[in-house]
């Protein structure tokens, strides 16, 4: 078994029920929908989609079926977007984990806001 295989881990997820939430772009409510669509889908380390996804390649497949360009990996969506103050953060955003914030290098995780504190 190669290394990405054993890096994939399956997550058991019921699907997603609620109204989706839009946001402050034509892209938002979207692309939220589409990373909705993938819950339970298996993380694999590099993969972009459509059947399994690293943190960065399901940001990127998400928005993408949204019609939104996003580079592809985690670093370089941060520096394509603009940073906002986590108490005006809107349904679509982006939340980068970063071991520096101040150096983009240092992000090593991202995720997307979709709104409700969630």
């Amino acid at each position: 078994m190669d290394q990405r295989a054993e890096q994939s881990l399956q997550t058991a997820v019921a699907p997603w029920s609620g109204e989706i939430p839009s946001g402050p772009t034509p892209y938002a409510g979207p692309a939220i929908a589409a990373a909705l669509s993938k819950l339970g889908s298996p993380y694999v380390w590099g993969d972009e989609g459509p059947s399994s996804f690293d943190c960065s390649g399901l940001l990127q497949w998400s928005y993408l079926q949204a019609g939104f360009v996003l580079p592809r990996v985690s670093s370089d969506q941060y520096l394509a977007t603009t940073p906002v103050p986590t108490d005006q953060m809107q349904p679509g955003d982006l939340i980068v984990y970063a071991y520096d914030v101040s150096d983009a290098e240092t992000i090593h995780h991202i995720t997307m806001y979709i709104g409700n504190g969630q």
